[in-house]
């Protein structure tokens, strides 16, 4: 968009010994603000970003929703495909990590009482169990933060948490994630005050 920055996906091909040459190239979407890329398994590479106009095509794929997003493109050595994407109602996704099952972890940080997801599985590890739409408490900060786990589809939110800086006045930001083979994830951030204390507040399913 005009007076905006716009981003892009390529991938770059050669040997060493050979002249590298581009392979494929995509726009990522209209009117998006890329958070964070991660590489899966099998040549999957995770987007994590903010929507501020949908609907958005990613390919053959169409994100309805403004705010955070998690979307996975497949590629295919001298192709691509996007395989699926999947946004919440508000919030903006800063940055992914990606499990050994093929599940993905969204990192970011929401302002308002007005940040959903949906559908959210309430009970985390049962795909056949039910879905609820989670609304994201708001602490009165400038930007809370929030960790959701999607389920390797792209279905469905297995999980979503909150925190917030001490006080809740303050302003918190992720922007960087990785797991371990241990199945921990950690991420790392940043906050406007001396304060470093984070206290984590809510997690769905309850």
């Amino acid at each position: 968009p005009e007076g905006k920055a716009s981003y892009f996906i390529a991938k770059i091909g050669g040997t060493e010994v050979n002249t590298p040459f581009w392979q494929w190239a995509t726009p990522a979407g209209s009117k998006v603000a890329i958070g964070g890329i991660a590489i899966g398994n099998s040549g999957k590479l995770f987007v994590a970003g903010t929507s501020e106009d949908a609907p958005t095509a990613f390919g053959g794929q169409t994100l309805t929703t403004n705010g955070a997003f998690l979307a996975r493109l497949q590629d295919n050595g001298g192709s691509f495909t996007w395989d699926w994407v999947r946004g919440a109602t508000g919030g903006q996704g800063k940055a992914v990590a990606v499990a050994a099952n093929g599940d993905a972890y969204l990192f970011g940080h929401y302002a308002s009482n007005t940040t959903d997801f949906d559908p959210v599985q309430t009970l985390p590890e049962d795909d056949a169990s039910a879905t609820e739409l989670v609304t994201l408490p708001a602490f009165g900060g400038a930007r809370d933060l929030f960790v959701a786990r999607i389920a390797a589809a792209g279905t469905k939110w297995r999980w979503v948490q909150t925190a917030h800086p001490a006080g809740g006045t303050e302003t918190a930001g992720g922007v960087g994630a990785g797991t371990f083979w241990t199945g921990m994830v950690d991420f790392v951030g940043g906050k406007s005050s001396a304060e470093v204390a984070t206290t984590i507040d809510a997690a769905w399913p309850k």
